[in-house]
C-alpha cells in the first residue's frame, strides 16, 4: 500500500499516521476517522474498529474492502432477519383483527386460547431477529460505552429491549399487548439504514484516496550484489535502487552513482529539470529523464515527500470545522435529552393507556429524536467536499479550509509559474547569418530531438514550424549529454555544441554581433536562451520567455463572476508586469519583495474581506501563510506547500475559483443538513409525545431523514461540471462539483 494511506488490516486496527507521528484510529471499512477519544487500552486493540454499525455490517457482507466484495454469512443473517420479520408481521395481523372484534369477555374460550398460542408463535419468530440484528447494535453500544460515550445505538437498544420485554411478559401472562413486530421492524429499518449510510461513506472515502501514479508499483533494488525486482512497499532506508531513464524514484534518496536530468515538477515545484549527480538528494516521485542512476534510499513510505503529501489529506479529514464542532456539542446534549423525553413520553403514555401505551411512546420518542441525521449532517458533507477536492488533485490541509474558502472575497495571484506556463516559448531566433538560418534551425532540431529537456522540446517544435518536415533530417552521432549544460554531438562529421551559453561559447564572446546582442537582450530582460555553434563557426541563439498559462484568463473571469476581484502580485520586472496586465486585463503590482506582498494582502483584506493567495515559488511562502487561504500550485516548492492551506497537484489556475465555489457549496450543504436535522428532531419529538406516531413509523422516519442528509451531502461528490456564470472553471475530464 502506498505511503501515508490508511492501512486496513482485518487482523488489526486500521490506522493513519498524523503529523505528530501518533497513529489515530480510522474505520476498517470506509477509512474515515473514528472521531472519538479511546479510553484505557483501546488504542492498542487488535480487533478491527468501525465508525458505526453500518460499516461493521457492510464489512461483514462485503467480506473485503473492494467495491463488489463477496457474500458472507452476514448477508444471510440479514436476509433471514428480514424473512422472520415478515413472518412476525403476518402473524401480528391476527391481533389487529382481534382488536376489531368484540371484547375478550364475549369471545369463545377457544379464541382466547388460540390468541395465547399466537403470542408464543410471534415470540418464537421474533427472538432470532433480536439476536441477529440486536446483537450487533448491542456490541456497538458496548464499544461506545468503553469510549465513555452514550451513542444512538444505546437509545435504539433500550427502546427495542423495552418493547420485547413487555411483549415477553404479556406472552407469559397470556394477556396484554405484544410489540414483537415493532421491535423486529425497528431493527430491520435501522440496520438497513446504517448499511446504506456505510456504503455512502465508503464512496466519500474513495474520493479521499489520492492517485498513487507518481510511485511505481515495483522497484529494482540491489541486494547482495544482485538486482531484484520487489514491491515498492518493501523498500526501506539504506536500500540502493536502480532508476533508469523514464522511471520514477519510489522513495527519497541520495544519488550514489550516475548523472541525469530529473523532472521534479510535481514534487518540488521546479519547472526546469534539475541536475541529479552523486551527492544530490531526490524526492520520491522524481522522474529520471535521460540518465542511469543508483540511489540510496533515505526515506520511504510515509516519511517520503509524497508520503507527507498523502498524510496531509489524512489529517485534513480528522480535523473539525466550527459547524462540525457545533453539531458535536448539540449531539452530546441530545442523547441524554432524548432519554429524558422518552421517559416523559412513556409516563404520559402510561397515564393515558397503561404499560403498552407507555412502551410505544417511549420507543417512538427515542427513535424519532435519535440524532442520527444530526451526527452525519456535517462530517459527511465535509468528507465529500475534501474527497471532491482530492479527486480534482487538491490537497486540503484542514477541514476548516472549506469553511474559509466559502468566505473568500478577493484573490491575489503570483505571476511566474502561476499565471504563466512552466514550459517556455521561443519569442525570437537569431542566427549569425541570415542565409544560414534554415540550415542552423535544422541542425538545432537534430540535436533538440535527442533531449527530453523542456527547452529542447520547445526548440524542436519551433524549428519544425519554421523549417517544416525537413527539420532534423540529419543524423547525430557520438552524442554526449553534459548534465545541466547541454549536448555535444557530431552531425555530418562536424562537432556541434548545443545548450547553454556557457556550454556553447565558454569564456569567449560570440563571433556574431547579432548573436551577442541577442544574449545581451536576454540578460537585460531575464530571458532564457538555447545556443548553437557548429564546426564551421556558424552560431545561433533562441530567446525563450514565459507564456500565459492556459486557463489564466478564465480563472480571472471566474473570480469576477464570484464577486471576488483579483490582482497579480509579482517580484518580476515592471515591463513584464505591464505586458501581463495588458494581456489579461488584470491589475498587476510588480517589483514586490515577499514582505511587500504581505502588505498588499493586508490592504486587500481591509478593503474586501477574506483573501486568497495563489502562488508557487519560494518567495510566495510568506504571502501564502499570511493569506486567509493560501493555495500552492502543483509546481510550488516544498516550503510553499508547507505554508499553504491547499496544494494543487496540477497547474490549472482555474482550480482556484473552483475551490471557492466548492467551499461555498459545502458550507451551504452543511447548513441545509443541520437545518433539516434540527427541524426534524423538534417536530418529530412533538408528534411522538402526543402518541400520534407509532414506533415503526418513527423508525421509518429516522431512516428517511438520514437518507435525505446523505443524499444532499453526496451531491457534492456526484455533481458534474462547474460552471461559474457560464465559464468552465477548469474541467479536467473528471467529475467535478
Amino acid at each position: 500500500m502506498s505511503a501515508g494511506a490508511p492501512v486496513p488490516d482485518r487482523r488489526g486496527v486500521a490506522e493513519a499516521p498524523v503529523a505528530s507521528g501518533v497513529a489515530r484510529p480510522c474505520c476498517a471499512y470506509c477509512d474515515l476517522p473514528i472521531l472519538v477519544i479511546l479510553g484505557r487500552e483501546d488504542a492498542a486493540l487488535t480487533e478491527p474498529l468501525y465508525c458505526c454499525l453500518g460499516c461493521r455490517l457492510a464489512a461483514q457482507i462485503a467480506g473485503a474492502r473492494d467495491e463488489e466484495g463477496r457474500a458472507t454469512g452476514a448477508i444471510t443473517r440479514l436476509g433471514l432477519a428480514i424473512f422472520l420479520t415478515m413472518v412476525v408481521m403476518a402473524f401480528t395481523t391476527y391481533f389487529y383483527g382481534r382488536e376489531l372484534e368484540a371484547s375478550e369477555e364475549s369471545s369463545p374460550a377457544s379464541a382466547a386460547h388460540f390468541e395465547g398460542v399466537m403470542r408464543y408463535v410471534t415470540m418464537i419468530f421474533a427472538t432470532p431477529v433480536l439476536l441477529l440484528l440486536g446483537g450487533p447494535i448491542a456490541a456497538e453500544a458496548r464499544e461506545a460505552w468503553r469510549r465513555r460515550s452514550v451513542g444512538t445505538d444505546a437509545l435504539i437498544l433500550i427502546g427495542v429491549v423495552a418493547a420485547y420485554a413487555l411483549s415477553y411478559a404479556s406472552t407469559l401472562r397470556d394477556s396484554g399487548p405484544v410489540y414483537f413486530e415493532t421491535a423486529c421492524v425497528v431493527l430491520v429499518l435501522v440496520t438497513l439504514g446504517r448499511y446504506i449510510e456505510a456504503r455512502t461513506k465508503l464512496r466519500a472515502s474513495k474520493l479521499l484516496r489520492p492517485s498513487r501514479a507518481l510511485l511505481p508499483a515495483t522497484v529494482t533494488v540491489e541486494r547482495g550484489g544482485v538486482e531484484a525486482t520487489i514491491p515498492t512497499e518493501q523498500i526501506g532506508p539504506g536500500d540502493v535502487l536502480t532508476v533508469r531513464a523514464g522511471e520514477r524514484l519510489a522513495a527519497d534518496g541520495e544519488v550514489v552513482e550516475g548523472a541525469a536530468h530529473a523532472d521534479l515538477r510535481w514534487i518540488t515545484g521546479e519547472s526546469a529539470p534539475a541536475i541529479a549527480a552523486p551527492g544530490d538528494v531526490l524526492p520520491a516521485g522524481a522522474l529520471n529523464l535521460d540518465g542511469h542512476l543508483r540511489v540510496r534510499v533515505t526515506a520511504a513510505g510515509a516519511r517520503s515527500a509524497l508520503g507527507r503529501i498523502f498524510e496531509q489529506i489524512d489529517e485534513a479529514q480528522r480535523t473539525k470545522g466550527r459547524y462540525e464542532r457545533l453539531a458535536d456539542r448539540v449531539a452530546s446534549v441530545l442523547v441524554p435529552l432524548t432519554l429524558l423525553l422518552g421517559v416523559i413520553g412513556g409516563a404520559l403514555g402510561y397515564w393515558r393507556g397503561g404499560a403498552g401505551e407507555a412502551v410505544e411512546r417511549f420507543l417512538s420518542v427515542l427513535l424519532i429524536a435519535c440524532p442520527c441525521a444530526l451526527g452525519i449532517a456535517t462530517p459527511l458533507a465535509v468528507w465529500a467536499g475534501i474527497g471532491r477536492a482530492a479527486a480534482r488533485g487538491v490537497i486540503l490541509r484542514r477541514a476548516e479550509v472549506l469553511e474559509a474558502l466559502a468566505e473568500i472575497r478577493a484573490a491575489a495571484f503570483d505571476k511566474t509559474g502561476t499565471l504563466t506556463a512552466s514550459h517556455p516559448i521561443v519569442i525570437a531566433w537569431v542566427a549569425s547569418s541570415e542565409p544560414e538560418e534554415g540550415a542552423l534551425l535544422s541542425l538545432a532540431s537534430t540535436l533538440a530531438v535527442t533531449s527530453t529537456h523542456p527547452y529542447s522540446r520547445c526548440v524542436a517544435q519551433y524549428a519544425e514550424r519554421r523549417v517544416g518536415a525537413d527539420a532534423g533530417e540529419e543524423s547525430a552521432s557520438d552524442i554526449t549529454v553534459v548534465p545541466g549544460r547541454g549536448i555535444l554531438a557530431r552531425v555530418g562529421g562536424e562537432l556541434v555544441r548545443y545548450g547553454s551559453a556557457v556550454h556553447v561559447f565558454g569564456a569567449d564572446k560570440p563571433s556574431s554581433f547579432a548573436v551577442g546582442e541577442a544574449l545581451r537582450r536576454a540578460s537585460a530582460e531575464g530571458l532564457s536562451v538555447v545556443c548553437l555553434r557548429d564546426g564551421q563557426g556558424r552560431e545561433g541563439v533562441f530567446l525563450l520567455d514565459e507564456d500565459v498559462r492556459g486557463g489564466a484568463a478564465e480563472a480571472l473571469a471566474a473570480f469576477a463572476k464570484l464577486g471576488c476581484p483579483a490582482v497579480v502580485l509579482t517580484g518580476d520586472h515592471a515591463a513584464r508586469g505591464e505586458r501581463l496586465a495588458r494581456t489579461l486585463d488584470v491589475p498587476v503590482r510588480a517589483g514586490l519583495l515577499p514582505d511587500d506582498k504581505i502588505v498588499e494582502l493586508a490592504a486587500l483584506r481591509e478593503r474586501y474581506g477574506r483573501v486568497m493567495m495563489i502562488g508557487d515559488g519560494l518567495n510566495d511562502a510568506p504571502a501564502l501563510a499570511a493569506a486567509d487561504v493560501g493555495v500552492a500550485m502543483g509546481c510550488g516548492t516544498d516550503l510553499s506547500r508547507a505554508t499553504a492551506s491547499a496544494c494543487l497537484m496540477g497547474d490549472d489556475p482555474r482550480t482556484a475559483p473552483w475551490l471557492v465555489l466548492l467551499g461555498r457549496r459545502t458550507v451551504r450543504t452543511i447548513r441545509v443538513n443541520l437545518a433539516w436535522a434540527f427541524a426534524y428532531n423538534l417536530a418529530g419529538v412533538g408528534v411522538a409525545l402526543t402518541g400520534a406516531l407509532r414506533p415503526t413509523l418513527a423508525a421509518a422516519a429516522m431512516l428517511v431523514s438520514s437518507l435525505l442528509v446523505v443524499g444532499n451531502s453526496m451531491r457534492l461528490a456526484t455533481r458534474d461540471g462547474l460552471q461559474i456564470g457560464g465559464i468552465d472553471a477548469g474541467s479536467t475530464g473528471k467529475t467535478d462539483v
